[in-house]
């Protein structure tokens, strides 16, 4: 007979007045030590949709951007992207947490050394990787944060140039220039201490930077994505269209014709039309040897086509399940030998997985994996160096 493996966190959700307060009001019951449940309440304010939002028509194309979107999108605050998509070529570069976060090619199967460099907020553009580099990284430690000065690796030449000694935090590249965050002046703590702030920034590719307003690396058509006083919006010009009121998360992208926001749950709004999505954010209990695991909370995610991936921190890639309204396990596919996924990306085919394997020198060892669609619906998944 199986067994019911007791989870240390079981989530309880109850919305109250959620079509006013958009407020989700959550009972953590944890297990002490002792046997002895205690229960905290905790409040989380979901997203709030402009809800006279129809759609709008757009008369340019969406400016070209030096990655995917979905892959430019951190979990936390504490995660780099680290794969990049370089379409004119049909290529696709990646960082190795394992291997000092050097930058490696992946093309037609086959993985090379490029750049012996630890790389973070990889993105291709004109010919050339961006990216940021630091002397303070941390071989083979997966969830560590790094701002990093701003450099350029050309592909032909194999020349780095450093283009800004200033730190900064987070890279998006598109036709419209770079766009980072950068440590402004910030407040103190109570004992006088300065608690940093950063602010984001617009540098053309042959100009000096330039502050702009938060989320403004991201456009759609001719309109700009931006958050001011009104809550998040599209503008151009004068003209201003209001998105989300109330409750932005920076976990807030747009991809092809849709904007993706994470809050407890995942929501994606259509810009065509107005039609708002809820990817709810929920496992399918699975089997794992004599027990059966009730709940795994979806921790990264990752966009192909209209398919939604995602990881959990176990051995399984999951896909959305609109009919079960819950993320399943894709296919009969599980990790060998104790593979646990952690971060997902894409190149717009493929999936890329950075995944944890035991122990070395009282650390994991951290594994960059691609599934290969096998032309059958699964997966061919091998291990990249």
């Amino acid at each position: 007979m199986k067994k019911i493996l007791p989870l240390l966190l079981i989530i309880i959700m109850s919305i109250t007045a959620c079509d006013e307060t958009s407020q989700i009001d959550i009972t953590l019951n944890e297990n002490s030590t002792d046997g002895v449940t205690e229960e905290t309440t905790v409040t989380i304010y979901e997203p709030v949709f402009n809800t006279e939002f129809t759609g709008i028509e757009i008369n340019e194309k969406t400016p070209k951007r030096g990655n995917l979107p979905v892959n430019l999108v951190s979990t936390t605050w504490f995660e780099v992207y680290n794969v990049c998509v370089d379409e004119e070529n049909n290529a696709v570069y990646y960082t190795n947490y394992d291997k000092n976060n050097y930058v490696y090619s992946y093309k037609d199967g086959v993985s090379e050394l490029i750049l012996e460099v630890s790389a973070n907020y990889l993105n291709y553009w004109d010919g050339s990787l961006y990216y940021t580099s630091s002397d303070r990284g941390m071989p083979g430690q997966f969830d560590n944060f790094f701002s990093g000065k701003l450099y350029k690796y050309n592909l032909e030449t194999k020349e780095q140039e450093l283009i800004l000694s200033d730190e900064i935090m987070g890279l998006w590249v598109t036709e419209k220039g770079l766009y980072f965050n950068k440590e402004v002046e910030g407040s103190t703590d109570n004992e006088g201490n300065p608690i940093p702030a950063y602010a984001m920034y617009n540098m053309p590719f042959d100009g000096e930077p330039d502050r702009c307003g938060i989320m403004q690396q991201y456009y759609y058509g001719e309109y700009q994505l931006s958050f001011n006083q009104n809550g998040l919006c599209l503008i151009k010009g004068d003209e201003e269209i209001p998105l989300i009121t109330k409750n932005l998360t920076w976990q807030t992208f747009i991809s092809d014709e849709k904007l993706y926001i994470k809050g407890t749950n995942l929501y994606s709004l259509d810009l065509t039309n107005g039609e708002i999505e809820t990817i709810y954010i929920r496992a399918e209990p699975y089997i794992s040897g004599d027990y059966i695991v009730e709940m795994h909370e979806i921790l990264d995610f990752t966009i192909i086509d209209n398919d939604i991936y995602a990881t959990a921190y176990n051995q399984f890639i999951y896909k959305y399940d609109r009919e079960k309204e819950m993320f399943v396990p894709d296919g009969e596919f599980i990790g060998e030998n104790g593979l646990n996924y952690h971060k997902i990306f894409t190149d717009g085919k493929n999936i890329f997985t950075i995944a944890s394997k035991g122990y070395i020198d009282n650390r994991s060892e951290f594994i960059m994996c691609v599934r290969i669609p096998d032309g059958n619906g699964s997966w061919i998944e091998e291990k990249l160096p």
